[in-house]
């Protein structure tokens, strides 16, 4: 006979004893034993290093002054570049691209150590005739890499390339560029990075029809050189601020220049390069004092043979503090929040 669990009354007599009490009977079956205390839920992700409110930066490559693509020669190049500018930001914020998602971070990601990077991701199959549609590999390998960034204690920023508007991209119309753009950004935010719309300001129109949408971006910013502002159609960078500003979403997203510089006078002084660079310092100092979002501005401070005018030499590098864009350089800093003190 089996005795259910539970407590029993006991009343034994005999002779000569008598037994009186109670006990209970316990199930010791593994069935019976009560679940063990669930595992604590996983901690919270590693947090993501924040970018500063207002980015003020400069992309200098060392081989703009001869030296070795190493971490020490990358910040050499910084802190060179730098003392000529008057102003600390190619050592706290720069514009790299990955011209297709490597397996692991370059170690020169540690040489600037505390700066904010916007990362410009190329897919792997770029150059390809016929583009294939975005695969799980491709995702898993840019997720890899976030993930090492994020162990490095890299703070970034990531566009799913820049200037896909413009002719000689590898994504051609919109009709490629937007599913991968928006493929890509799923992978981005997933890790809670902000995907940044980087596209080429020679051209408004395509920037416009290249746009993924306002669910996929985080914030805007354009290439926009002096070739921009000069050219035939004159852009402004007005013609661009309505895709961070008027969303149909009905929420503003940051805006600013993620490359600027001079891409038509080269080394020869020239003068205008301080009205462009106004344009840029007073359009952005506006709509800071208007209290709409900014991104900041980022200068691109090398060039290197490939992007040299002849007789010219490499447009964008500075030699000297007397060089005709630091005056302009300068303005466009001390416009924004984050512009840098002397270095």
């Amino acid at each position: 006979m089996t005795t259910p669990p539970g407590p029993v009354e006991v009343h034994v007599t005999g002779p000569g004893f008598s037994i009186d009490g109670s006990f209970t009977i316990t199930d010791t079956s593994p069935s019976a034993q009560p679940a063990p205390p669930a595992a604590p839920p996983p901690g919270p992700p590693a947090p993501v290093p924040a970018a500063p409110p207002v980015l003020c930066g400069s992309t200098v490559n060392p081989r703009a002054y001869g030296l070795p693509g190493t971490p020490a020669g990358w910040l050499a190049a910084a802190q060179r570049w730098d003392s000529y500018a008057g102003r600390a930001i190619a050592v706290t914020c720069q514009k790299r691209y990955e011209r297709a998602t490597p397996a692991r971070p370059s170690p020169v990601y540690g040489a600037l150590p505390g700066a904010h990077y916007l990362i410009s991701v190329k897919p792997g199959w770029a150059g390809a005739s016929a583009p294939p549609a975005w695969s799980d590999a491709e995702g898993a390998r840019l997720a890899a890499f976030i993930a090492a960034l994020r162990d490095m204690g890299v703070s970034f920023d990531m566009t799913p390339w820049q200037e896909g508007n413009l002719k000689g991209s590898p994504f051609g119309s919109p009709a490629v560029f937007i599913p991968w753009f928006r493929l890509a950004a799923e992978v981005i935010r997933a890790a809670g990075v902000r995907c940044v719309y980087d596209p080429g300001g020679s051209d408004p129109d395509t920037a416009l029809s290249f746009y993924p949408g306002d669910g996929w971006t985080d914030a805007v910013t354009v290439d926009y050189y002096t070739g921009a502002y000069y050219g035939r159609r004159r852009v402004r960078l007005g013609q661009f601020a309505p895709l961070a500003w008027s969303r149909a979403d009905g929420r503003k997203v940051p805006f600013g220049v993620a490359e600027y510089g001079d891409n038509i006078s080269g080394a020869r002084p020239d003068p205008a390069f301080g009205e462009y660079a106004a344009h840029i310092a007073g359009f952005l100092g506006a709509a800071l004092a208007r209290g709409d979002p900014v991104y900041g501005a980022i200068c691109f401070g090398y060039d290197g043979p490939s992007g040299a005018i002849p007789g010219k030499g490499a447009y964008n590098t500075l030699n000297s503090p007397d060089d005709h864009k630091v005056a302009g350089i300068r303005a466009i800093c001390d416009a924004l929040p984050a512009g840098g003190a002397a270095p």
